[in-house]
């Protein structure tokens, strides 16, 4: 019982924080860890970040793990059947075929293109002067991230577009809280994060 109390005081905690700040609610000690599992909302969650672990799941034992209901939810309507809510065969089939967008000898490429796009945007706030100013990380990050995508995936930039990208999603983001957020959470503007469990009674 005592556990129990400790666990929903814990999470608690987490979604207040979550609310304002998703990268505030991990600890720091999170991003050391290859291995970490927590229960969330009474139920248990892990979280892998090593190389190895990420492979075992994603691509070597990829047919004992499922995305989770409320993520494919969220994404079909934005995604339609892609390779972000795809399972079994249609996953296997669309992994094979975007293969060669992500080998090896394309990083390099890839990480021009992220490098030139933050250096940009770390120029914009340079401009601002020396004076203190205070920046809501969010936007210039998801407008950097969209600018960085479309130029690796499409090969051009965005540019002033990359704005109405942006409250287009914000407005699909609204629109989706109720679908992906538990009854008892319903933070403004916050959607929750996809899941991915073992489809089977043992992990393997």
């Amino acid at each position: 019982m005592l556990q129990l109390i400790r666990d929903f005081i814990g999470t608690f905690r987490a979604l207040r924080l979550a609310r304002d700040n998703l990268i505030a609610a991990w600890p720091v000690s999170f991003y050391r860890r290859e291995m970490i599992s927590e229960r969330l909302l009474f139920r248990p969650h892990f979280i892998v970040n090593c190389p190895e672990g990420v492979q075992h799941v994603f691509v070597t034992n990829a047919r004992n793990y499922r995305k989770s209901p409320s993520n494919s939810a969220t994404l079909t309507p934005l995604l339609g059947r892609g390779l972000f809510v795809s399972e079994g065969e249609l996953w296997t089939r669309q992994r094979r075929v975007m293969t060669p967008a992500v080998a090896h000898s394309r990083m390099a490429d890839y990480a021009k293109v992220v490098v030139e796009e933050g250096g940009a945007m770390l120029a914009g706030w340079k401009a601002k002067g020396e004076a203190p100013f205070e920046e809501d990380l969010n936007e210039p990050f998801t407008l950097l991230t969209a600018e960085v995508i479309c130029r690796i995936m499409f090969g051009y930039k965005l540019g002033p577009s990359g704005w109405t990208l942006y409250e287009a999603f914000k407005e699909y983001q609204a629109s989706t809280v109720p679908m992906t957020c538990s009854p008892c959470f319903s933070p403004s503007g916050t959607s929750r994060a996809g899941r991915w469990s073992p489809t089977s009674f043992a992990t393997r």
